[in-house]
């Protein structure tokens, strides 16, 4: 189980990201547009999600993956799944803890006064992804499909709870006339083993500093989930930093820390570093929000010097570092991509 938190422990892929065919690591965030204001965003943390339903096959032992959809009443929608690569081994009664650090964030105020997401495991044992659908398309179709549902009014909460923040019951077969081709035949197929709807609105602040536990109808998972609000995007304050402070306890966090491509980490708190790809934006927090350059501070020229001044942040499958400028300005940068490193030394 200690194992299972472990390998679990961390954001993977994708805070809130508009589905346009681009995913954050081809973006490789050398992308080059206007600056945006940075306003009030709310952040929902995925706690732990408990096992209750069946999984696996006679040995008992299946594979975790979980899906997070989420989408405005206009339909502006998104999404992220976890664990990025292989799927986890769990079985009935097994805790996941924090699978991924930050679900989703968006800024307030460019959303519409009601906000839906859900939640859906999947246990991939008998019914794995075909090898030609990728999880990252597997995730733009599911996405695009959940906010058309909300857009149509498919995604039903009940008139008198529209009022308050509130989880609600979700089915994943109110997508299947919106979806085509092979991501329909496998979420048909899927072994589904939970989902549980989520419901935030404006009226009631988002659910603010609010946690909840709720089990899904169908009786397959327990979740529980916290909604935190700040001022900017978050850097993950749920989890662990590698070369913070000592803590109080006298023990440094970065023994916790995790994050898919730690085998490629070569900064640390305190180096000299510089830009080595040919534009890196900054950002106000190491997340890709739902435009994907509202947090972005600058966009920085290869050559440019900085300081590693604090972090990192696991996010959407990579490492963030908190960096400072000659000019003074302050802001996150991820260090390495598919493609090849973006800061270095």
């Amino acid at each position: 189980m200690q194992m299972l938190r472990f390998v679990i422990s961390v954001l993977l892929v994708i805070g809130l990201l508009p589905f346009n065919g681009v995913s954050p690591v081809a973006a490789a965030d050398a992308r080059v547009e206007g600056n945006a204001a940075v306003s009030n965003y709310v952040n929902l943390y995925i706690d732990e999600v408990k096992i209750l339903g069946n999984s696996g096959d006679l040995t008992g032992q299946g594979e975790f993956r979980l899906f997070v959809l989420a989408s405005d009443s206009n339909g502006k929608s998104s999404g992220m799944f976890c664990p990025a690569g292989s799927p986890v081994k769990m079985k009935k009664g097994d805790t996941v803890y924090s699978p991924c650090l930050l679900s989703v964030s968006f800024d307030e105020a460019r959303v519409s006064d009601e906000v839906y997401l859900t939640v859906i495991v999947v246990d991939e044992d008998d019914a794995p992804l075909p090898i030609e659908l990728s999880h990252e398309a597997a995730l733009g179709y599911l996405g695009n499909a959940f906010g058309k549902a909300v857009e149509k009014k498919l995604i039903k909460v009940g008139a008198a709870k529209l009022a308050q923040s509130t989880p609600f019951t979700f089915t994943v077969s109110v997508l299947f006339d919106l979806l085509t081709g092979k991501v329909k035949d496998w979420i048909q197929k899927a072994d589904v083993i939970g989902t549980q709807g989520i419901y935030l609105t404006r009226k009631d602040n988002w659910a603010e500093d609010k946690t909840t536990t709720i089990k899904s109808a169908n009786g397959g998972i327990q979740l529980t989930y916290t909604i935190v609000h700040t001022s900017s995007a978050p850097a993950n304050p749920k989890g662990p930093t590698l070369g913070a402070a000592t803590s109080s306890s006298g023990q440094s966090s970065s023994s916790s820390y995790w994050c898919d491509d730690l085998s490629k980490v070569r900064l640390k708190v305190g180096d000299s570093a510089k830009v080595v790809w040919p534009k890196v934006n900054l950002r106000s927090a190491p997340l890709v929000p739902m435009e994907y350059y509202e947090n972005s501070l600058a966009k920085v020229d290869e050559g440019t010097k900085l300081n590693i001044i604090g972090g990192p942040a696991c996010a959407h499958n990579g490492t963030w570092w908190q960096v400072r400028l000659a000019s003074g300005k302050t802001g996150w940068m991820r260090e390495y991509i598919s493609a090849g490193y973006l800061i270095g030394k």
